[in-house]
């Protein structure tokens, strides 16, 4: 376990093995097998042509071999000839991980119409766990066997109490521990800016604009995939400027604390590049949007600037290795970055992975995806949809931040979540606020970041120095040394992590937004980008939740009845058939507060015994209000009356909250509404307006001024 947490900050980087790969292509070469060492790996030659098999971690069977390792030198003799057995262990091991390399492309290259196969394959292509088993207990089986017979024949060691280092020293370990984690994983808050966001849309083309608020009237593709809802929410907290043909120069950048680029396809002038680094370096903030496989050359473009840095785009895209979907991000117990501290659980789309160095930290890593190399040839310019050697299995870092100065750089690999139709969606908003809050501080004291370094230099040192001070149990009391200084780390993290919670509140703000929380009973709310599968498009309700944005409202999704009940304003969208008790008490509570609800029935008005409840506590008649609502819109607190095809709404004011209750939600599904990238014909704009009316019954509530957040530059 421990190996494991040392190994982790090297295995999320999915470094390639030079030396790994030269020696592999050699040992192939030696068995007749035309090979090549491309540095990141070997590429070998077969009846496909050509075959790259990338020398990544997972390849390697780097993690598994370490541990080995580790364990043999813990378990190894003492002094001179622990030494011995050591440096042996560690040569046998490396020539197994190489025969293993080696079988492995020459099982790939034996197996028929492999690359057309998907699923099992893709995930074990190279690390196939029986495979994997067989090769451990080749590596193993004669340190085991030497070992029982050296134990059998060696005097019993000195007993414990002998080489336990003294308090002092464990306290000096501990201490280490403690300074090595608590620097690495604690962002310093450093001084607030002023908050002058420019958000930059000269490099992107007709791709991702900012410039246009989404509103009632602008429909079809561009607006829903746009940056255009991101920068209205940026908009609430911060002085938000777009730049729409402006090259960023010095004088532009004067006048902005944190400058955002996204997807960019236009090149970047060596001005440009060069006034932005300056820029950074003294105290700037930069965030970087990119997309996957190096679309349009955005990730080429990018590389010109978070390089320096330390973060590098590949051209590759990222999925989950079992199921070929999108990759998940959960936040972790400990240690997570002051960016993500508030992201419980982001789902990616369309990302690509990023490439770490220097002191660039991740920021969400997801386990357990598969990076696959670009396909030009697949429309939508994804990675390869076939098994593929080149493809890299693991952990991937799809956020990551650094230090350039004393400004600070945050790169992101998936423009599509941020985009309007989907930067509503669960940890999303919660992400983008948290990144800019993050950017909009400037470090003071840039020492700070050396600290680690200074302490695992200190720990290691400290380590040796009691192994020979002790030589009689060397590894005992080593081992003594290594055990404390974890118990360190683990309180490190744990006090880093609580830090940043409290000093990086900014993308707490997200509760003031103008929001409200969507819980979808009987039906569905599946990814908005590509098709809905084997749903029913006239249960599922996407582009409704979409369109609720068009207001300047910020949908989120509720897992639960009872998690509406914690926003100021609630969606309840198809009630079903069993619903608590205790839930309609709760509901009614909350309308009877201040609250806000409203709630969504289909025209077959089905499942309503929990709707009679709720309406009974709230002092209400439920089927007096159908009745009203089958004849004709009556919406409370206008003076007119308007009617809309299709969809037909009604409020009533309860306590100091509102009930809504609209009928025709049939109208507001996938099947109705069309496509959010669509534009609408006549009868979907009828049924879209009908829910704009029920929604303007929450929006008073909130006050919204939805100000001119975009100034373009002329």
């Amino acid at each position: 376990m421990l190996v494991s947490a040392l190994l982790w900050p090297v295995i999320v980087r999915q470094p390639s093995f030079a030396v790994f790969a030269k020696l592999s292509a050699a040992a192939l070469r030696a068995i007749g097998i035309e090979a090549v060492d491309t540095g990141a790996g070997v590429a070998v030659t077969g009846v496909d042509g050509w075959t790259h098999y990338s020398a990544s971690c997972e390849k390697v069977g780097f993690a598994g071999f370490v541990t080995l390792c580790a364990l043999a030198l813990a378990l190894g003799r003492g002094g001179a000839s622990r030494r011995r057995y050591g440096v042996g262990f560690v040569l046998w091991i490396g020539c197994v991980a190489v025969c293993r390399f080696g079988t492995n492309v020459i099982r790939y290259e034996s197996i028929e119409n492999v690359l057309a196969s998907s699923g099992r394959w893709r995930s074990l292509l190279m690390s196939d766990p029986v495979v994997d088993l067989v090769w451990l207990a080749v590596a193993t089986t004669p340190f085991i066997l030497d070992d029982i017979v050296r134990r059998s024949r060696e005097l019993p060691r000195a007993s414990s109490e002998d080489v336990v280092p003294a308090p002092g020293v464990l306290l000096l370990s501990s201490s280490a521990g403690f300074a090595c984690a608590f620097f690495a994983f604690w962002d310093s808050p450093g001084v607030t800016k002023a908050g002058r966001v420019l958000i930059d849309d000269s490099l992107s083309g007709l791709w991702e604009q900012s410039a246009r608020r989404l509103d009632r009237d602008w429909y079809g593709d561009m607006s829903t995939y746009s940056f255009s809802l991101a920068a209205e929410l940026l908009g609430y907290f911060y002085s938000v400027e777009v730049n729409v043909q402006e090259s960023l120069s010095s004088d532009l950048l004067r006048n902005a604390d944190v400058l955002v680029i996204k997807t960019p396809e236009r090149e970047l002038l060596p001005a440009e590049v060069s006034s932005i680094l300056d820029w950074v370096r003294s105290g700037g903030g930069l965030f970087l949007i990119g997309d996957h496989t190096n679309l349009f050359g955005n990730s080429a473009q990018l590389n010109r600037l978070g390089e320096p840095s330390g973060i590098r785009f590949k051209f590759d895209s990222v999925s989950d290795a079992r199921t070929s979907a999108f990759s998940v991000y959960d936040r972790p117990l400990l240690g997570a970055h002051a960016v993500a501290s508030r992201v419980a659980k982001m789902e990616f789309m369309s990302s690509c992975s990023l490439e770490l160095d220097g002191f660039a930290q991740p920021i969400m890593v997801v386990g357990n995806s598969v990076s696959q190399p670009g396909d030009y040839a697949n429309p939508s310019f994804f990675g390869t949809l076939h098994s593929n050697p080149s493809a890299e299995i693991g952990p991937m870092v799809l956020a990551a931040s650094s230090r350039l100065g004393s400004g600070r750089v945050v790169a992101f690999s998936d423009s599509t979540v941020l985009s309007s139709f989907a930067v509503t969606r669960e940890g999303r908003s919660e992400f983008l606020l948290g990144a800019i809050d993050y950017l909009n501080r400037k470090d003071s004291y840039v020492f700070i970041r050396y600290i680690p370094i200074v302490a695992i230099a200190g720990m290691i040192a400290l380590i040796v120095f009691v192994g020979y001070t002790n030589r009689q149990g060397a590894h005992c009391a080593a081992d003594s040394c290594a055990i404390v200084a974890a118990g360190g780390a683990l309180l490190g993290v744990s006090l880093a992590s609580c830090a940043n919670w409290f000093a990086y509140a900014g993308s707490s703000a997200i509760r003031e937004v103008p929001g409200v929380s969507v819980f979808v009973d009987e039906g569905a709310l599946p990814p908005v980008l590509g098709g809905i599968g084997h749903l029913d498009p006239d249960y599922c309700y996407d582009t409704m939740f979409t369109a609720i944005s068009r207001g300047g409202i910020f949908p989120t999704v509720a897992s639960s009845l009872e998690e509406l009940t914690h926003s100021r304003a609630a969606i309840w969208v198809s009630p079903g058939s069993s619903v608590d008790t205790d839930d309609v008490t709760r509901l009614a509570s909350f309308v009877r507060g201040g609250g806000s609800l409203v709630v969504m029935i289909r025209d077959d008005h089905r499942h309503l015994d929990a709707l009679h409840n709720l309406f009974s506590l709230c002092g209400l008649n439920l089927d007096e209000v159908l009745d009203e609502t089958k004849a004709e819109t009556r919406l409370s607190d206008v003076s007119d009356t308007n009617v809309v095809k299709g969809v037909r709404s009604s409020a009533s004011v309860v306590g100091t909250g509102r009930l809504v209750v609209l009928c025709g939600l049939e109208w507001l599904s996938r099947d109705r509404l069309g496509h959010c990238f669509d534009m609408p014909g006549h009868e979907q704009r009828e049924s879209a307006e009908g829910l704009y009316a029920a929604i303007e019954q929450i929006v008073p509530s909130f006050s919204i001024d939805r100000k001119t957040f975009v100034v373009p530059s002329n």
